[in-house]
């Protein structure tokens, strides 16, 4: 199966924004665009695969939100 996303890196203020629209939580930011793309980078595989799982973030990484 061959997945295709949409990566977008936006200026916001002094820093830059990196993320995905179809995948949700998929972001990464940092003073360079370069550098917010590969924040995004890291990101990405953990977002996609709880995107597909239905879990949330939290359950992916086995943190329990605070209340």
């Amino acid at each position: 199966m061959h997945n295709e996303f949409t990566a977008v890196v936006e200026r916001d203020g002094e820093w830059f924004i990196a993320y995905c629209p179809e995948v949700p939580g998929a972001n990464g930011q940092g003073a360079l665009a370069k550098s917010a793309a590969k924040a995004f980078g890291k990101r990405f595989p953990l977002s996609w695969r709880t995107a597909r799982s239905g879990s949330s973030a939290h359950e992916a990484v086995g943190v329990r939100p605070s209340l």
